[in-house]
C-alpha cells in the first residue's frame, strides 16, 4: 500500500511538473501567417548568390550557406507578429561548427535567437546594446546537448510556440524547455545563420492568434545590413560589432573599382579570344573540307575492295575446282601408271615366251 501511494505521488508530481511547464496550447492559434514548402521563390524569403552569402530555394528547400567568418540575420518580410506558432525542419550542413536557426524577436539593433548545430546541441542567446547574453548554458558558449537532436547533415523537426514574453520549444515533437525571456519593441523576425555554416528549411508554418499582413518594407535583402561580427568572449557576453553604412558603402565602391579594372582587362581577353576562335574557325572550315574529300575517296577506295573482294572470291573458288579435277587426274594417271607397269610386265613376260619359242624351233630343225 506504502508503494502505490509512493507511486501515486510520482505520477501527480510528473504530471503536475508537465502541466506547469508546458503553458502555451498550440490550438489558440488558428490564423495562418505564412505555410512555405519552398517548391519556388516566394516573397518572404530573399534569395542572392554572392561570395558572403548564398540564399537559394532548391529542391524544396530553402539553402543558406555563409562562406565568412561573420553571422547574418536573414529579415522575413512580415509584419511584426506577437504571438505565434512556429514549426520548420532545419538540416544543418557537415561541415565543422556549422549552425543556424529562428530570430524569435528583433529590431534594428537587438534580436532573441535560438538555434541548433551539428552536434545535437541548442542554444538561446540575445543581443541586447551590442553585446550578446547567453540564455542557456554559460560554460559552453551557450550550447545545451540533447538526445532529441539528430546529427549534422538530418532532418530536425523544430516547433517554437511564443505567448507574451513565454516561449516553448519541440524538437522532433518532444517538449524540450519552456523559458520567459522579456524582449522589448519586436519588430522582425526571420533566420540566423553563424559564420562558415550552411543549414536546409525544408518548410516554415507560422500561425498566429490574429491577423497579421505581409508588408513589403524593404526588410528583405540580399545583404543585411546588420552584420553580427562575434569578437570576444568574457564569460556569457561576447561583443558584437555593427558596421556602418559609410564603410561599407565605401568598400563596396572599392570592390566595384576593382571589378572594372578587371572587367577592363577581360574585355582584352575576350578580345584575343574571339581573334583565336575566328582563326581556328577558318582551319576548321579547311579541315572539314579535306575530311570530305578523304571520306569520298576513301568510299571509292572501299568500293573497289569490294569488288576485288568478289572477284578474288570467285577466282578462288575456281582454283579448288581446279585443284579438285588435278587431284582426280592425278588419280587417274596414277591408276594407267600402273595398268602400263602391268602391261610393260605382261610384254616383256610375252616376249621372253617368244624367245624362248623361237629357240626351241631352231633346235628342231
Amino acid at each position: 500500500m506504502k508503494i502505490i501511494k509512493i507511486s501515486l505521488i510520482f505520477y501527480f508530481t510528473i504530471i503536475s511538473f508537465y502541466s506547469y511547464s508546458q503553458k502555451i496550447q498550440k490550438s489558440e492559434f488558428t490564423i495562418e501567417v505564412l505555410n512555405e514548402d519552398f517548391e519556388s521563390e516566394n516573397n518572404y524569403f530573399p534569395t542572392t548568390t554572392d561570395y558572403d552569402t548564398y540564399l537559394l530555394v532548391d529542391n524544396g528547400d530553402y539553402l543558406v550557406s555563409r562562406n565568412i567568418n561573420k553571422s547574418q540575420f536573414i529579415k522575413l518580410n512580415i509584419e511584426v507578429v506577437k504571438n505565434y506558432s512556429l514549426e520548420t525542419s532545419i538540416r544543418i550542413g557537415p561541415s565543422k561548427n556549422s549552425s543556424s536557426g529562428i530570430v524569435l524577436c528583433a529590431n534594428e539593433k537587438n534580436m532573441l535567437v535560438f538555434e541548433i548545430n551539428g552536434k545535437r546541441e541548442y542554444r538561446i542567446f540575445k543581443s541586447y546594446n551590442d553585446e550578446i547574453k547567453l540564455l542557456t548554458d554559460e560554460k559552453n558558449m551557450g550550447w545545451v546537448k540533447t538526445k532529441k537532436l539528430k546529427r549534422a547533415d538530418r532532418i530536425n523537426k523544430i516547433s517554437v510556440l511564443k505567448s507574451g514574453n513565454n516561449f516553448e520549444f519541440y524538437f522532433n515533437e518532444y517538449f524540450i524547455l519552456s523559458k520567459t525571456i522579456s524582449f522589448e519593441k519586436s519588430e522582425l523576425m526571420g533566420i540566423h545563420i553563424n559564420g562558415n555554416s550552411k543549414a536546409r528549411y525544408g518548410f516554415f508554418k507560422l500561425m498566429s492568434n490574429k491577423v497579421v499582413e505581409i508588408i513589403d518594407n524593404n526588410q528583405v535583402t540580399a545583404e543585411v545590413k546588420d552584420k553580427l561580427d562575434e569578437t570576444s568572449v568574457k564569460g556569457n557576453k561576447s561583443v558584437i560589432n555593427f558596421k556602418s553604412n559609410n564603410l561599407e558603402i565605401k568598400n563596396q565602391k572599392q570592390q566595384i573599382d576593382e571589378l572594372s579594372q578587371k572587367a577592363l582587362l577581360s574585355s582584352e581577353k575576350i578580345s584575343g579570344l574571339k581573334s583565336e576562335i575566328d582563326e581556328m574557325s577558318q582551319a576548321s572550315l579547311i579541315a572539314n573540307q579535306k575530311i570530305r574529300k578523304l571520306e569520298n575517296e576513301l568510299k571509292s577506295k572501299s568500293q573497289d575492295l569490294m569488288a576485288w573482294e568478289v572477284s578474288f572470291n570467285d577466282l578462288n573458288y575456281k582454283v579448288k575446282e581446279s585443284e579438285k579435277i588435278i587431284s582426280n587426274l592425278e588419280k587417274e594417271r596414277n591408276g594407267l601408271n600402273d595398268k602400263n607397269s602391268k602391261f610393260t610386265n605382261e610384254i616383256e613376260d610375252l616376249n621372253k615366251k617368244i624367245r624362248s619359242l623361237e629357240s626351241e624351233k631352231k633346235i628342231t630343225q
